[in-house]
């Protein structure tokens, strides 16, 4: 699918959802608490599918698990929707989570 189209779809979703919900709001998904921003793009994936590219958290844990990783680190982390769902699922695990963006 293009940008464009997924821009467009987006814009019509995030309409929908905020006449429904506030649009910053505590969310509890998957026992994790998030602070969401439906106006972000991320943020409302989230809300809407209750995860965010959960193909991709998945596979780094069967890596990380397969060769005892003890150390991550999330670069471009955003506001840290991966990082947290690492935190949920590896206790014994130092990670670091590096977003270069100022979010105000």
């Amino acid at each position: 699918m293009k940008t464009i189209h997924k821009i467009i779809i987006a814009k019509f979703l995030f309409r929908f959802v905020s006449l429904m919900f506030k649009q910053k709001k505590i969310r509890k998904i998957n026992d994790v608490l998030f602070d969401i921003d439906l106006s972000e793009g991320i943020d409302l994936n989230l809300f809407i599918f209750r995860s965010f590219e959960h193909e991709v958290v998945n596979a780094a844990l069967k890596i990380i698990n397969k060769k005892k990783i003890n150390s991550i680190i999330d670069i471009g982390a955003n506001n840290g929707i991966q990082t947290l769902q690492f935190a949920k699922n590896l206790h014994n695990s130092i990670i670091y989570s590096i977003e270069p963006t100022y979010y105000s």
